[in-house]
């Protein structure tokens, strides 16, 4: 074998699962593509490297100077990535990113945070993009706010509550309460 063989790699004519590689903690092989979680959701993108930009691009979240961007590396905290930052999906333990919603406040309040809900809840509520609050009074609600409804009702916006019923996720979610 010559010495350039040596250094060559073998490429892998299949998609690499990051987490997969991640969670065995062992560097993931130049592959045709390579398939990632973006707030939960799996993408597939074919080069080795990835700018914050591209991430929220291909998870359609724009423009992407509204979104925080954090990449998860197993063993550590998640590490903010800023849009023209380069990711090297090849990195050991690069597990998946998560895009967070920028809301500009001009000094006001986020919002109520009476109670806690699950990570993947939470998430999914700031990627969503809608102003929300989490409000405990014997029961846990979170409320949408000026959520669309569709045409034909006597409004188009309403704040839209949803009961968390005690033992939830297990409990299945089953009424919106609105105006």
């Amino acid at each position: 074998m010559s010495r350039i063989e040596d250094l060559l790699e073998d490429i892998l004519d299949e998609i690499v699962e990051l987490e997969v590689y991640a969670k065995e903690g062992k560097r993931p092989p130049l592959a045709k593509a390579y398939r990632f979680k973006i707030n939960d959701k799996a993408y597939v993108w074919n080069k080795p490297h990835i700018t914050g930009r591209e991430v929220l691009v291909l998870a359609g979240l724009t423009p992407p100077e509204n979104y925080t961007l954090r990449v998860k590396l197993v063993g550590h905290k998640p590490h903010k990535v800023e849009l023209d930052e380069r990711i090297d999906l090849r990195h050991p333990g690069t597990e998946k990113f998560r895009a967070i919603r920028k809301e500009q406040t001009d000094g006001e309040v986020q919002g109520r945070r009476d109670a806690p809900l699950l990570d993947a809840d939470t998430a999914f509520l700031e990627a969503y993009g809608h102003n929300f609050d989490i409000v405990k009074d014997g029961s846990t609600w979170v409320i949408l706010h000026d959520f669309p409804i569709p045409a034909g009702f006597n409004h188009q916006r309403v704040s839209l509550a949803i009961r968390i019923e005690q033992g939830y996720p297990m409990t299945q979610l089953d009424m919106l309460y609105g105006p």
